[in-house]
């Protein structure tokens, strides 16, 4: 048998009102026996709290009888409610005298108005506070849970307060999955990571002061470094669906993704939530103005001094932690650089690839600009000829990159008007790629006439978008008998641009060597950096 400190039973799949929860029951879901959530209950006897949730378990005419049941099983019977059918005491005095123990109501913000938008009931935050007027009328021990949404993290303390004065002897503060409901408009329901670090700090140490304990759900340890380790929850109130609900009902959390450069590892972190990283990136994760300053701050100016001229920020990207910006508030001097005291990032250029969706490679890009004015390469391919890569690419000339190159098939581009490739206009250059540099050898593996349509192509991006255009040679994985004289002939005749590379596979790094040795400049230096490349893609 499983001893567990506490577990989430789940008596009934539906809620009232999916809101704006995580909750991904349904009402056509089939709802549990008596006899199967007994026996799940059986198999797992926790040795603190029986929570009976779901879902809304008083949507369960037979709620009573499970009370009285669990009860004389030696379970301590809480009750996970929205609280909406526990407004009268004489409801409470019943399910008391029955075994309940514990009742834990939801209060996601002091303000009615958002808590009611989260639960999708109208009136329910009002409802919430007389359930728990009622339930310390009848001698229940009450609780709390927060689910944390991007509007109320700012009235955390607030909320905790509130909580403290109903009655509330712990308080659970969650952060939302990515399912039910809060999955559709995750990105209005999720709190940002780095903006919730002080917010939470300052709550799990309100309700210290109040003599509560406030755990925090769902967060890694980096989003409230200062705080115990044992405030941050992993999963010690485990979900038990009893059958046949077990077969519909997914509730096991997301995969977590790797931590932050300072996460500790598990016991002490599990890593980034899965769910969270996978629709808002890392870079609130990996921020440096996370971490204590890494480069000198200005010092103050003395009287008549003239101020200096502030640094540029190209190669840093912007602070994403609310912690940073108030420690810069309390410094005497930024030098006018409000990013003074972060270290820089890579002066190697950006990758993007042109890989998955539309939006998937939006946020990339977004991503990428994220790291400060630097140049960009993109490794396109194929998805030149898709109908959305011009408008890509048009997105691309508008985040500020400082110089941008294209490669990959551009025979697509060759055919577009004169007024669409005018539109890409700032992109430095664009480089096609080829088998060989003979029309030949080249058509016999990518087809009848596209060395020379790839040829003119580059020719109609060259007069028509400014840009500088070139051909990278395609690489097999060993170097072929003939070696690489045939491009340094083909570049010295009047091959588009200067020598460059391409690995489609991961090249032998060791049967190539030689050829690196030997193949004069700047044929040589071009193979070491495709071989470079290929190697930091890996």
């Amino acid at each position: 048998m499983q001893r567990l400190p506490h577990i989430r039973l789940v008596v009934h799949p539906a809620r009232r009102s999916p809101g704006h929860t995580d909750w991904p029951g349904t009402a056509d879901l089939p709802v549990p026996s008596l006899e199967a959530i007994l026996d799940a209950a059986a198999a797992h006897a926790p040795t603190g709290i029986t929570w009976l949730g779901g879902g809304e378990p008083t949507l369960r005419p037979d709620l009573p009888l499970l009370i009285e049941r669990l009860a004389a099983a030696g379970h301590t019977v809480g009750l996970d409610s929205d609280g909406l059918a526990l407004v009268k005491p004489r409801v409470l005095q019943h399910l008391h005298a029955k075994g309940l123990r514990w009742l834990r109501l939801p209060l996601h913000s002091v303000l009615p108005d958002a808590h009611d938008w989260v639960e999708g009931t109208p009136g329910s935050a009002r409802r919430v506070k007389r359930a728990a007027t009622a339930a310390r009328a009848v001698g229940l021990k009450l609780a709390g849970i927060v689910q944390i949404s991007r509007s109320t993290v700012p009235h955390l303390v607030d909320t905790v307060r509130a909580l403290a004065a109903l009655g509330a002897r712990r308080v659970h503060l969650r952060r939302p999955r990515r399912r039910g409901a809060a999955g559709k408009v995750f990105v209005t329901v999720s709190p940002r990571l780095g903006l919730t670090e002080p917010y939470l700090e300052a709550a799990v140490a309100r309700g210290r002061d109040a003599g509560i304990q406030v755990r925090l759900d769902g967060f890694p340890r980096c989003s409230a470094p200062r705080v115990r380790r044992s405030v941050l929850v992993e999963d010690n109130e485990p979900y038990v669906v009893p059958e046949p609900l077990s077969a519909h009902l997914q509730l096991a959390e997301p995969p977590a993704a790797e931590g932050c450069p300072r996460c500790p590892g598990p016991p002490l972190c599990s890593g980034a939530p899965g769910d969270y990283v996978d629709r808002f990136g890392r870079l609130e994760l990996d921020d440096p103005g996370l971490s204590g300053t890494e480069r000198e701050h200005p010092r103050p100016l003395v009287f008549g001094e003239t101020p200096p001229v502030p640094p540029p920020r190209g190669g840093r990207s912007p602070a994403t932690r609310l912690r940073f910006a108030v420690r810069q508030s309390a410094l005497p001097d930024l030098g006018g650089d409000p990013t003074a005291g972060m270290g820089r990032n890579p002066t190697t250029p950006l990758r993007l690839r042109f890989a998955g969706s539309s939006r998937d490679i939006k946020v990339e890009m977004v991503r990428l600009s994220q790291e400060g004015p630097a140049p960009v390469v993109v490794e396109a391919g194929t998805a030149l000829a898709q109908p959305d890569a011009h408008g890509l690419l048009r997105e691309l000339l508008r985040l500020g990159f400082t110089e941008i190159t294209v490669h990959g098939d551009v025979t697509a581009l060759g055919k577009r008007s004169r007024r669409s490739l005018a539109r890409l206009k700032g992109i430095t250059r664009f480089v096609a790629q080829l088998w060989a540099p003979s029309a030949h050898a080249h058509d016999a593996l990518a087809g009848a006439d596209h060395h020379a349509r790839t040829l003119a192509a580059l020719a109609h991006l060259e007069k028509h978008t400014g840009a500088q255009v070139g051909v990278a040679g395609l690489l097999p994985v060993r170097p072929p008998e003939t070696g690489l004289d045939v491009w340094s002939t083909a570049w010295s005749g009047g091959l588009p641009g200067t020598p460059s590379f391409h690995f489609p596979r991961s090249p032998d790094a060791a049967a190539w060597a030689p050829i690196v040795a030997s193949a004069p400049e700047p044929v040589s230096t071009a193979l070491q950096e495709a071989l470079e490349t290929s190697h930091r893609a890996e």
